[in-house]
């Protein structure tokens, strides 16, 4: 018996912003999905999302920035304290 896995590369552009934010055509010349230093504004996380961008914040390092993140609406974040970040983000919104 023969096993198939079946596997997906996917790719994110990086940005920190700096020089300005990414157009959504430079993302998409990449992959789907982009990889944001949380100094996003609000409007850019906003327009990226409805051009079915994933978008990834970084990084979260107390629950100021916690708060900055979920006002975001990022598909997902990278935290320092995953604890923290669960413990703040369950007391703020709600467990799953």
């Amino acid at each position: 018996m023969s096993l198939i896995a079946s596997h997906t590369i996917s790719y994110a552009l990086g940005t920190s912003g700096t020089g300005g934010w990414p157009s959504v055509s430079t993302i998409k010349k990449v992959g789907t999905a982009v990889n944001a230093k949380l100094t996003i504004p609000a409007d850019v996380a906003r327009s990226y999302r409805q051009a079915n961008i994933k978008v990834y914040l970084f990084t979260g390092r107390n629950t100021s920035d916690d708060a900055k993140m979920i006002a975001l609406q990022p598909y997902a974040v990278v935290v320092d304290d995953v604890g923290q970040f669960q413990s703040w983000r369950d007391a703020a919104i709600g467990s799953a």
